[in-house]
């Protein structure tokens, strides 16, 4: 639910890790504030500025953020929250034509939701800079909504029959894969206190993103397997697939229509030995 691991770059935004900022703070910093008579205090202490007389050009890029305060006040559901939901429904039928023919069908449908809220506090963090934006800034306010939805039908047919020493197996059909996933999120600064920690329109240089995509795949099957007495056995199995990611473009393949489909052939033998 929280970042934490170490930043990937410290020129953009602030280190927000409570595991990363216990390491690299120095230990007598205390998390606590101090009273004016110099005792420490149960009120949790703000971001250090030890370094602001020394560092006088935005000393507040050298400040580093209290871990125990983004701890301590960093739950809650309109703070940082994650929830993420699965349905997923499966089913699959067959038809014995007779007692060698039959014909199935696996249907499955999922359904993957996803939303989170992060929020960056103002208190027991310094303010910190965004690239495109001229200020300091003092909090963030963060949302994620994402949406996945896939659809599967595989239809086939199976055959199986023994011809005194010989045997032959057959599979094959049709196999059909519908993927949609949205994505949208957005971000604002500046909310005024630690209160009004959610997405609003009073939020400043606000922001939003987001994709849209939609796949369809589709696989051609037909596999064959032969034995002889159990001895010896050949088996051999041709797919041929297609994506819509492949576009009308695609150089390789198979053209069918205005499709590239990739033919994929596979054969193996083997001998068996009498124990």
């Amino acid at each position: 639910m929280r970042d934490d691991g170490a930043p990937a770059t410290l020129d953009d935004g602030v280190i927000s890790s409570p595991g990363f900022l216990s390491l690299i703070k120095s230990p007598f910093l205390s998390p606590y504030a101090f009273d004016t008579n110099g005792n420490i205090s149960s009120y949790l202490a703000d971001a250090d500025d030890y370094l602001f007389d020394v560092l006088r050009t935005k000393p507040y890029l050298n400040s580093l953020a209290n871990p125990l305060f983004i701890l301590e006040n960093g739950d809650g559901d309109n703070k940082n929250y994650f929830g993420n939901r699965l349905i997923t429904l499966a089913v699959t039928l067959k038809w014995n034509i007779n007692r060698y023919w039959s014909i199935s069908e696996h249907f499955a449908f999922q359904l993957v939701n996803t939303d989170e809220n992060a929020y960056l506090p103002m208190n027991g963090v310094p303010d910190f800079d965004v690239k495109g934006v001229g200020e300091a800034l003092q909090n963030r306010a963060s949302a994620l909504a994402a949406r996945e939805t896939v659809i599967m039908s595989d239809s086939y047919f199976d055959y199986a029959r023994r011809f005194k020493a010989h045997w032959l197996g057959l599979h094959g059909g049709l196999r059909y894969q519908r993927t949609s996933y949205q994505l949208n999120s957005q971000v604002g600064y500046n909310s005024g206190n630690d209160k009004t920690p959610n997405m609003s329109d009073g939020l400043l240089y606000k922001s939003t993103d987001g994709t849209e995509e939609e796949v369809v795949d589709m696989t051609y099957y037909l596999s064959a397997d032969y034995n002889w007495r159990e001895r010896y056995y050949v088996s051999a199995a041709l797919s041929m697939a297609g994506s819509s990611k492949f576009g009308v473009d695609a150089a390789d393949g198979v053209k069918v229509g205005n499709y590239a489909w990739g033919i994929l052939p596979v054969s193996a033998g083997s001998v068996g030995v009498d124990q």
